[in-house]
């Protein structure tokens, strides 16, 4: 893995750094799930408000890979507790913003259930 493929790359705003990652790669604070499934938790800093995200998926920079097509958004105060607010199965759409209602936290995971690689370019987070 490069420094252009870190977890950290995916809510950087920066749409030339992806989060690439398969079942042979760690690295501090990506979590391998059973089956070579992922996910990535932020740090927001402070407790934010948000309704919306939206999902850069593999397709919006590159061509000749599958998207990822399952995931999960969970939030939480505390990074103990987590309360899923998104669940997406089937998804192939290489770019796409969701409604999850007004959420308020402090942490974001995105969970990946695809056992291929996984190839992210962004996550963002409006209040709309």
């Amino acid at each position: 893995m490069n420094a252009n493929e870190a977890a950290a790359n995916l809510v950087d705003g920066n749409l030339d750094t992806k989060w690439c990652t398969n079942a042979g790669n760690t690295e501090s604070g990506l979590a391998g799930l059973t089956g070579g499934s992922y996910y990535a938790t932020f740090d927001l800093g402070s407790s934010k408000t948000f309704n919306t995200y939206t999902l850069y998926n593999t397709k919006t920079k590159e061509g000749g890979y599958d998207n990822t097509k399952e995931w999960e958004i969970l939030v939480s105060n505390d990074n103990k507790n987590w309360t899923s607010v998104d669940y997406q199965v089937n998804n192939d759409r290489n770019l796409a913003s969701y409604d999850i209602g007004s959420v308020t936290a402090r942490y974001v995971r995105i969970k990946i259930y695809d056992t291929n690689t996984i190839r992210l370019y962004e996550l963002q987070l409006y209040n709309r």
